[in-house]
C-alpha cells in the first residue's frame, strides 16, 4: 500500500511501484521474474500516472480559492494517489482509452484538504444531494434531527462555504466559474437544520462539490489550517447530452481522456 513520505509517494499501490531517487519521484510497474523492466505494461503506467499528477493539478488549480481556507500541503501527492486508482480502474487493457460512470470518482468523497482536521468532525450529520433538472440541491434531509455546529477553541463564528467545480473530461474543458455559496453562523446559535445550497450543473460532466469551514474570532477570519477544514464532499459524472444553450463558460485544458 503506496504512502507519503514527506512529499514523495512510497511503497506498491495495484501494479505500480512508487520509489524517491534523489529528490524524484518514481514510478514502475511490478516486473515479474524474467521480464525487462521497460515492458509496454511499464510504459502506460507511467502514463497513467502522468494523467493523475496533471488531473490532480487541474482539481487544485480549479479549487484554488478554498484550498486556502485549509490546505496541509500534501494535497497534490494523496489526490494524485486517488486518482491514480480511479484513472486506472477506468482505463482499457490497451491504456489508450477511459471510460467513466456515475460513481467512478466517488473514491473522492470526503478527501479531506487537511489531514489533521476532518471536515466531519465539526460539521455534523451528512446533507443529501440531489440532482433534479439541471440543478444539484444540498440540504439536510426533512427528517434529520437539528444539527449543531462544532467550533474550534477561540473562535466565535464559521464561515460554512460549499461550492461546485465542473470539468468535462472528455473535451479538455475546466468550468471557468468556481460558484460559492456561503453561510456565516455564530458560536451562539449554530444550528445548521436549515442549510441548503443550489447550483447549476449541465450534462456530460464531473462536478464536485466541495465544502469548507473557515472560523473567525469576532470579524477577522482564522488563517491557521491546523483549524479550519475542507473536503470534497460529493463527486459524480453526470450523463447526458450536453445542452449548449445553458450559459457555463469553460476554459480549455490539455488534458482529454476519450
Amino acid at each position: 500500500m503506496g504512502k507519503l513520505r514527506g512529499n514523495f509517494l512510497i511503497g506498491r499501490i495495484r501494479d505500480l511501484i512508487f520509489k524517491e531517487v534523489k529528490g524524484v519521484q518514481l514510478v514502475t510497474s511490478k516486473v515479474e521474474r524474467g521480464t525487462m523492466k521497460q515492458t509496454a505494461a511499464t510504459k502506460i503506467a507511467a502514463g497513467t500516472f502522468a494523467l493523475a499528477s496533471k488531473l490532480s493539478c487541474n482539481f487544485r488549480e480549479a479549487m484554488r480559492d478554498e484550498l486556502r481556507v485549509a490546505n496541509d500541503g500534501t494535497i497534490h501527492f494523496r489526490l494524485t494517489k486517488a486518482l491514480l486508482t480511479i484513472l486506472t480502474q477506468c482505463r482499457d487493457k490497451a491504456g489508450n482509452n477511459y471510460s467513466f460512470n456515475e460513481d467512478s470518482f466517488n473514491d473522492l468523497i470526503d478527501f479531506n484538504f487537511n489531514t489533521s482536521r476532518s471536515l466531519a468532525d465539526n460539521l455534523p450529520g451528512k446533507l443529501k444531494t440531489v440532482l433534479n433538472n439541471g440543478v444539484l440541491h444540498v440540504a439536510y434531509a426533512d427528517n434529520q434531527p437539528s444539527r449543531n455546529l462544532r467550533f474550534t477553541k477561540g473562535s466565535t463564528a464559521c464561515k460554512v462555504t460549499f461550492g461546485i467545480v465542473l470539468f468535462r473530461l472528455n473535451n479538455g474543458q475546466v468550468g471557468r466559474d468556481y460558484v460559492l455559496q456561503s453561510v456565516m453562523v455564530e458560536k451562539r446559535g449554530p444550528e445548521l437544520k436549515d442549510l441548503a445550497f443550489s447550483f447549476e450543473v449541465p450534462n456530460d460532466c464531473l462536478y464536485l462539490l466541495t465544502a469548507t469551514l473557515n472560523y473567525y474570532k469576532g470579524s477577522v477570519p482564522i488563517i491557521d489550517t491546523k483549524l479550519n477544514s475542507g473536503a470534497i464532499y460529493d463527486a459524480v459524472v453526470v450523463k447526458g447530452e450536453y445542452d449548449e444553450g445553458r450559459k457555463f463558460r469553460w476554459l480549455e485544458s490539455e488534458l482529454v481522456f476519450k
